[in-house]
């Protein structure tokens, strides 16, 4: 999954202009606190947070539940786990969070595949070497992830 981070990083370094912008349209409110099991999720595996102090780290989790109750995470032919969610809304915050009034305006859906993909959105059979698009197009304001990490790689 750390290649969800990997990615959202370059897309936020090129500039996709897409996906992050400089805008409060999407704003929206997010009641309670974070659950527990993504706090300890994020403090096992996302490095960045753990290095927080306590004070920016409230910030990072205010930030991901943003993220998460605006932008819908759809697993194809995979279950969303808490980890899915926990390391793709890290992932998505990671590169932005220097920057307190960006966020996402223009992504609306995260779909997940199992594994690799193909440039043509198949899942299996020969040709599979995609780990993230950021569609365009019918697909447009969709990201589209792999489950999958690197030497993961299942049967076509």
């Amino acid at each position: 999954m750390y290649i969800v981070l990997i990615i959202l990083l370059l897309a936020a370094i090129f500039g996709i202009p897409i996906i992050i912008r400089n805008a409060k349209k999407k704003q929206v409110v997010v009641s309670g606190p974070m659950p527990d099991s993504y706090r300890l999720l994020l403090n096992e595996k996302v490095d960045f947070y753990k290095h927080l102090d306590q004070a920016k780290k409230t910030e990072f989790e205010n930030r991901m539940q943003q993220f998460l109750s605006t932008t819908q995470i759809t697993g194809v032919r995979t279950e969303v786990e808490d980890i899915d969610r926990v390391l793709i809304a890290a992932g998505a915050i990671i590169p932005i969070f220097g920057f307190a009034d960006w966020e996402y305006v223009n992504l609306n859906e995260v779909l997940l595949y199992p594994d690799y993909f193909a440039e043509d959105f198949k899942q299996r059979g020969t040709g599979r070497d995609v780990l993230g698009m950021v569609g365009s197009g019918a697909m447009q304001n969709v990201m589209i992830l792999s489950k999958q990490r690197e030497g993961e790689h299942g049967d076509p």
